[in-house]
């Protein structure tokens, strides 16, 4: 059987300046924690055990000032994680770093966020899902 290859495009980069926590750093997965200030998102790091901080709207990819960052909502994502699986789908794991493992659900439950997928071992199409399953323990 002969299969014709199709060409699909990823998703269009999209970044956005942000507010977020001077504890925040680049690599990490984060959601909206605030109203807009200025026309900027407030954001922190995802935790995937509480239903309050999480869903993921993407990852900081530069820190402007300790306060003020870049966010990538979507698209080719490059250098900012490494020794990722190709093919694999990635999730947000616990302190907000990206993961191919499934979060755990510690004592009670986790949220299980679908992230994107890696395509090399330092690349990945991050396209951020709001479909969200909570796992129990």
């Amino acid at each position: 059987m002969l299969l014709n290859r199709i060409a699909v495009a990823p998703a269009a980069e999209s970044k956005v300046e942000a507010i977020c926590q001077a504890s925040d750093v680049i690599g990490r997965c984060v959601y909206i924690s605030g109203p807009e200030v200025g026309g900027k998102y407030q954001v922190s790091t995802v935790d995937p055990q509480n239903g309050s901080k999480i869903p993921s709207i993407g990852v900081i990819v530069e820190k402007l000032t300790s306060t003020t960052c870049i966010v990538q909502l979507s698209g080719a994502l490059k250098d900012i994680v490494t020794g990722l699986t190709p093919g694999k789908a990635l999730f947000v794991g616990a302190g907000g770093i990206l993961s191919h493992s499934l979060p755990s659900p510690g004592i009670s439950f986790a949220y299980v966020q679908p992230m994107g997928v890696a395509v090399d071992s330092n690349a990945l199409l991050l396209s951020p899902s709001l479909s969200i399953i909570k796992r129990i323990a």
